[in-house]
């Protein structure tokens, strides 16, 4: 019994040495054409981001995988509970401006992405008073069904 699962062992060690290992290989116009629909659902989302329009915001993310976001160093097991404190957050803004100066889009298969964006968000209060806020976010983008979708975000203000 013993020489039988020592061979079996082998047997499958040999199997996994031998299976290839390694990321999705996608042609150069299949990776760009997945680029742009990542960077057209994130356009999109900055529209919606700049009205403050949490509802339509909301229809560019799913939260099934549980993956957390973080924002500003405080870390959200749930979606609902971020879009929550940021509402909460936001009762005195009445709009915004978000200005992108660096965006980078990495696609790693025909269903998921990542990107990494730095700007500027001008914040406009009831008040009258305007605040001018520097970013980093990076978000994990995963295609379900026909829509691109943030499964993950990380987000913070910069210096």
């Amino acid at each position: 019994m013993k020489k039988l699962n020592f061979r079996l062992i082998l047997f499958l060690l040999f199997v996994a040495l031998e299976l290839p290992a390694g990321a999705q290989q996608l042609s150069a116009q299949q990776e760009a054409v997945l680029q742009s629909e990542v960077n057209a659902t994130f356009t999109q989302m900055l529209v919606y981001a700049e009205k403050l329009n949490y509802e339509q915001l909301n229809s560019g993310v799913n939260d099934s995988r549980a993956a957390g976001f973080i924002t500003n160093g405080n870390y959200y097991a749930h979606y609902d509970t971020l879009i929550a404190d940021m509402k909460a957050n936001a009762q005195d803004v009445d709009r915004q401006d978000i200005s992108i100066k660096e965006k980078k889009t990495t696609v790693l298969s025909d269903k998921l992405a990542l990107m990494t964006v730095t700007g500027t968000a001008t914040v406009y209060l009831t008040d009258g008073r305007v605040l001018p806020v520097n970013f980093h976010w990076s978000f994990v983008f995963e295609k379900m069904g026909k829509d691109w979708k943030v499964i993950h975000s990380h987000q913070s203000r910069a210096s």
